[in-house]
């Protein structure tokens, strides 16, 4: 975790003007194919939200695993 104030010394160290740009910034420098992954994932599962909610609802109100469909 970043000492407070941090986040704004990476975003100056980095060029940028946003933390959140800064951040990943410095993630996909610090893991380049960790940062692909991740941004698939991100991209995966905003395609698939509502099948995701869906299943977690049943999860929560069944207290068990679910199975869900998504479209890959």
């Amino acid at each position: 975790m970043l000492a407070p104030g941090g986040s704004h010394l990476a975003a100056l160290a980095t060029g940028e003007t946003d933390r959140w740009q800064a951040g990943g910034a410095l993630m996909q420098e610090a893991s380049p194919e960790g940062w692909r992954e991740m941004v698939s994932s991100v991209a995966l599962s905003r395609a698939n939200a509502d099948a995701l909610r869906t299943c977690r609802e049943a999860a929560a109100k069944s207290g068990k695993e679910q199975k869900c469909a998504v479209v890959v």
